[in-house]
């Protein structure tokens, strides 16, 4: 991309909405990055593909004032992670005349791909009397950095409440995503409405913790919003002593038995779409 292209882009970009700004930085960025990183070897499909991307949200913008979509549909987004990061992310909108005021369901996940699967599901599945607005996101709980997973949780839930001012935020979160989802309601239990946990079959993300530590944990965010908590289906020792713990010292715990596999993108959306 010549330099004229940047500048140009740029440009447009201070024009935009504030809170829109960030969902044209990433593809944006991605350009410069990749053609930073390029060499006579490089594929050019993925520049292309972000370059492409840039343009029609500029061009959205120029011709209805939002870089957003009108109909329902599958939108790429980002927001800020720090003053040097941008973290990506899917939406998934109802047209927009159901925006306004509408429930935003964040889904944290711990890997894109899935988060990806995800969207696509919630988007080819939607019934015309769901008007919600869907938001997914990668927050992984790392060990060797156990404020990154919540750290995005927070900085979504700041994002999407500028951008569309909802009437409530909930989150569901799967696996690893689970903690980040825990330890942000902890942090700050008034930025979301409930949360809906579900555990991976290999116990992420509490494989290797006490149930005791973990109902300390829940019990400091139950007292604030509602918790749903779905353990995997195996009936193991660690399961029952889970459920039994759990059971026992937060009896407004909401616990749900599991699909007997391990979760597919399609069973995430079943209980995502089936929780009004």
């Amino acid at each position: 991309m010549s330099p004229d292209w940047f500048v140009e882009r740029r440009e447009q970009l201070d024009q935009l909405p504030t809170n829109e700004q960030t969902i044209v930085q990433y593809p944006l960025f991605r350009v410069l990055r990749g053609q930073q990183q390029a060499t006579s070897r490089s594929d050019p499909s993925p520049i292309g593909a972000m370059a492409d991307l840039t343009d029609e949200f500029l061009a959205r913008w120029e011709s209805t004032g939002t870089v957003l979509p009108a109909e329902a549909s599958i939108c790429d987004g980002a927001f800020l992670l720090n003053a040097d990061a941008l973290h990506p992310c899917s939406m998934v909108l109802p047209d927009a005349a159901s925006r306004p005021d509408a429930e935003v369901v964040v889904v944290l996940t711990d890997a894109p791909a899935f988060g990806r699967a995800v969207a696509t599901r919630l988007h080819e599945r939607r019934t015309s009397d769901d008007g919600r607005i869907y938001i997914l996101v990668s927050a992984p709980a790392m060990s060797a950095s156990p404020g990154f997973g919540p750290g995005v949780a927070m900085r979504a839930h700041d994002w999407l409440t500028r951008l569309f001012a909802p009437s409530s935020v909930r989150v569901v979160a799967h696996g690893s995503a689970a903690e980040s989802a825990l330890r942000s309601a902890n942090r700050s239990p008034a930025a979301w409405s409930s949360l809906m946990l579900l555990v991976a079959n290999d116990f992420e993300p509490w494989a290797l913790s006490s149930p005791a530590r973990v109902a300390q944990m829940m019990a400091m965010t139950l007292g604030e919003i509602p918790i749903i908590l779905e353990l995997p289906p195996a009936p193991s020792s660690r399961a029952r002593a889970f459920t039994d713990a759990l059971g026992r010292s937060m009896p407004g715990l909401v616990l749900k038995a599991a699909t007997d596999h391990e979760l597919t993108a399609d069973d995430l959306v079943d209980r995502i779409t089936m929780w009004r």
